[in-house]
């Protein structure tokens, strides 16, 4: 849904989505969308946090495969704004983990904040969703080592943080 912020910034929000070597990245379309359906509706990989989903039924299966918003023993570090944020970033990798189509149309504008600019990189999103650096927007990049445990078996590729200290190491050694 199209929205303007608390600044009178109108956004049409139709971002790309793109995890690759623990990063997440969010960034515009050079063209602004990656397709179009007729004349009012406009594909990427994210849209803003007002959202409409075709069935309950593909919320239900979204929502099933998010790894954020369980319960957990220690209180939340970070600001509920910041939370539901990064429960909106789980559900948008859980569309691109499933190759669900995200549309924005265009529709009377919402009042909204990016919940890009508000998003953080969570420690179970991170372990999750294997991200030590997330690039939400321009405003906000997060990063997170995550610890041994989460690091996966079946995967080539070493953490960020794991092979940033392995070359710290390796350099103090020389």
């Amino acid at each position: 849904v199209p929205s303007v912020d608390r600044n009178g910034f109108w956004n049409m929000n139709v971002q790309r989505v793109h995890m690759e070597d623990w990063t997440l990245t969010y960034t515009p379309y050079p063209t602004g969308y990656a397709a179009s359906t007729g004349d009012r509706c406009f594909r990427a990989e994210a849209t803003s946090g007002t959202r409409a989903f075709r069935s309950l039924r593909l919320f239900g299966e979204l929502a099933a495969g998010l790894q954020t918003g369980r319960p957990s023993p220690r209180p939340p570090a970070a600001p509920a704004v910041a939370l539901a944020a990064a429960w909106l970033v789980d559900l948008d990798i859980e569309a691109l983990v499933r190759r669900t189509l995200v549309y924005t149309c265009i529709t009377p504008a919402v009042h909204e904040d990016n919940y890009l600019d508000a998003a953080v990189l969570t420690p179970e999103l991170a372990a999750a969703r294997r991200v030590e650096m997330a690039r939400f927007s321009a405003r906000n990049e997060a990063g997170r080592c995550i610890g041994q445990e989460a690091w996966p078996r079946d995967d080539a590729t070493l953490p960020r943080c794991l092979e940033r200290d392995a070359r710290a190491a390796l350099a103090l050694a020389k």
